[in-house]
Formats: structure tokens, C-alpha cells, sequence
């Protein structure tokens, strides 16, 4: 099983990941869409919400912020790092969060999701078809 601090390993369907470097600080200003591009975070279902799982989806050397091929294809760079930023702060705001999160978007049929793995020591994002 995935989780912050349960251990677990990687999905086997998104076994190759592509590292992504310089990521943007936390800033509030800075919403999670660009001109009319719309990416929403979901609104985690409490009920799925372990009380154990708090992730904050802050990458650093020993933990990297990783995003699948096909991620990378569906999603743009800027993107992927609004929405991880936006992760962050409402991660920040509410003292944590689930170990999976999604962006859902209406210009993509596909939503984005970020998986915090203790066991692997990495942050992902990655379609859903990927998982």
C-alpha cells in the first residue's frame, strides 16, 4: 500500500518516471491555472482520509518530485508545478493531507494525480491510467 508513512512501492504500471527539477516555492498568489486553463484539486473525501496519512508534498533530496512519461504528455510543465504548488499550500493549510491527491480539468479528460510514497522516498504525478 502507498502511503507517507506506511511504506509500500511504486505502482507497477508507472515503474519509469522522469525527474523534474527547479520546482516553484509556495506562493498563495499563484492559482492553479494560467489564461483558460483549469485545473481543480479535488475535495478529499473525509471517509478516505486516514488521520495517520499526513503528507505535505514537499520534495527534497532524499524525497524527488517525479512525473510519468504520460503525465508529461497530457500536462504541461507549468502545469504540473501550479498544481504541485497548489498541493503544497493546501497541504500547509490544513495540516497535511491524504497520501493520493487529484486535479481534475476541463480541458483534459484525464485528472492529474500526485502520489506521496514513503517507500520509495518520492513525490509523482501521474495519470490515472497509469497507477
Amino acid at each position: 500500500m502507498l502511503g507517507c508513512r506506511n511504506g509500500g512501492g511504486p505502482p507497477a504500471a508507472a515503474a519509469f518516471f522522469l525527474p523534474i527539477n527547479s520546482l516553484p516555492r509556495y506562493n498563495r498568489r499563484r492559482p492553479c491555472s494560467q489564461n483558460t486553463m483549469t485545473l481543480r484539486l479535488r475535495t478529499p473525501d473525509p471517509s478516505s482520509e486516514g488521520t495517520a496519512l499526513r503528507c505535505f508534498f514537499t520534495p527534497d533530496g532524499s524525497k524527488p518530485f517525479r512525473a510519468t512519461p504520460g503525465a508529461i504528455r497530457v500536462y504541461t510543465r507549468a502545469e504540473i508545478d501550479r498544481c504541485l504548488t497548489t498541493l503544497q499550500a493546501a497541504a500547509s493549510e490544513t495540516g497535511g493531507l491524504g497520501y493520493a491527491q487529484a486535479f481534475d480539468s476541463d480541458e483534459h479528460a484525464e485528472p492529474l494525480w500526485f502520489i506521496e510514497d514513503a517507500g520509495e522516498g518520492a513525490i509523482t504525478a501521474l495519470l490515472s491510467s497509469e497507477y
